[in-house]
């Protein structure tokens, strides 16, 4: 706060001192007004000085800011681009990986029923073989045997017959081709009337002896017998060599079922990541441009605002430079050795009748006021 003096002009007998004259006291006032301008204005500049490094520092911080965010997202808008191309590649590698996982399970399960149904043939067909095979040599056995030779008739009819029986199943279970049809229909007149297969040999002890005539028949049973041996041992050999090709190809497939699986589990791991990746890309993406937008903002409005401060300093500094200008040239005009010989013999003074505390504008109201005063007393200075 500042002092307003209120003078007034008193007329006094007698010459004044120039120490104490009314123009000493206002070249001591406009002293004193351009010191505190002066100070005020190094006051004033180490304040705006703080401000225009604040402007400098904060306008090139955010204006990196803007340039990194740019940056930043173009990076990101690549990131997507990439990552979406990946997705679509590996959505398609997932289908087609599911489609031959697929596939190789269901060759898998054909295959497999394939070997159910083949084993259960050869079973079968090794069974039925069995049976015949089995027959034969009982038939064979029983038409060449000793006992065939000796006994009544009917007990060697009777054995016929059983042996028959046997054989009927054999006959239809025998491949085409490995008997005659002469063969054939000789067996199946056996089949038919096994009776008439015997005949007398001799009397022994007074008893008729009778020997079956069958020897025909053995050599063509003897001949199924050997055919039947043979495709049992064929289909054997053939069901171990099915069983060896159905066990490659299930390890194969199962291998192949492994990688496949291990790869679509990696897949997957990928995707899920890409997926992960690019949502991530795209909020920060969002997040970032919102937040360039808030910096393009305050980095603009920061700068009008320092603009704006800097052309009202340099208004104010213009100001005070002719302030301080007015102030000496007015300092040097009462110093003049003219003023002083005007107002040596001035007969009237300044005397305070008041004071109003005032800011500094007040002050420079009062020097003016006194150097008005001044004036009107001293025609020179007018």
């Amino acid at each position: 706060m500042h002092t307003l003096l209120g003078f007034t002009a008193f007329t006094v007998s007698g010459a004044v001192s120039t120490a104490s004259s009314p123009v000493t006291r206002v070249v001591t006032l406009l002293n004193e007004l351009k010191a505190k301008i002066e100070s005020d204005g190094k006051a004033e500049q180490k304040v705006y000085d703080k401000f225009a490094c604040w402007c400098e520092k904060t306008t090139g911080r955010k204006a990196k800011d803007i340039a990194d965010a740019k940056e930043h997202i173009e990076d990101l808008s690549v990131e997507i681009k990439k990552r979406k191309g990946q997705l679509g590649s590996l959505s398609a590698e997932l289908a087609q990986l599911k489609k031959d996982i697929s596939s190789n399970k269901a060759s898998q399960k054909e295959a497999t029923s394939l070997r159910n149904k083949e084993h259960a043939s050869y079973v079968q067909t090794k069974n039925e073989m069995e049976e015949a095979i089995g027959a034969l040599e009982k038939a064979i056995n029983s038409l060449s045997g000793a006992g065939m030779n000796t006994g009544s008739l009917i007990s060697k009819q009777s054995r016929m017959m059983d042996v028959a029986a046997d054989l009927r199943g054999a006959l239809e279970m025998a491949p085409r081709g490995i008997v005659s049809n002469e063969q054939v229909a000789t067996v199946r007149g056996f089949l038919s009337n096994p009776g008439a297969f015997t005949q007398t040999a001799s009397k022994v002890g007074g008893v008729d002896s009778y020997a079956p005539a069958s020897n025909e028949i053995v050599g063509i049973l003897k001949d199924m017998f050997d055919t039947f041996t043979s495709n049992l041992e064929t289909a054997s050999a053939t069901e171990a060599e099915n069983v060896k090709v159905f066990e490659d190809l299930m390890a194969a497939k199962n291998k192949e079922l492994t990688d496949l699986q291990s790869t679509l589990d990696k897949k997957e791991a990928e995707n899920a990541e890409a997926t992960t990746v690019e949502a991530d890309s795209q909020q920060d993406r969002e997040d970032t441009s919102a937040q360039l937008e808030a910096d393009e903002k305050f980095f603009d409005d920061t700068k009008a605002s320092c603009r704006e401060k800097a052309n009202d300093w340099a208004t104010r500094t213009r100001l005070r430079t002719e302030e301080l200008a007015g102030i000496e040239k007015a300092v040097e005009i009462l110093n003049s050795p003219e003023a002083q010989a005007a107002f040596s013999g001035a007969t009237s003074t300044f005397v305070q009748i008041r004071a109003v505390p005032k800011q500094l504008g007040d002050v420079r109201t009062r020097a003016f006021n006194a150097l008005k005063k001044v004036s009107r007393h001293n025609p020179t200075m007018a």
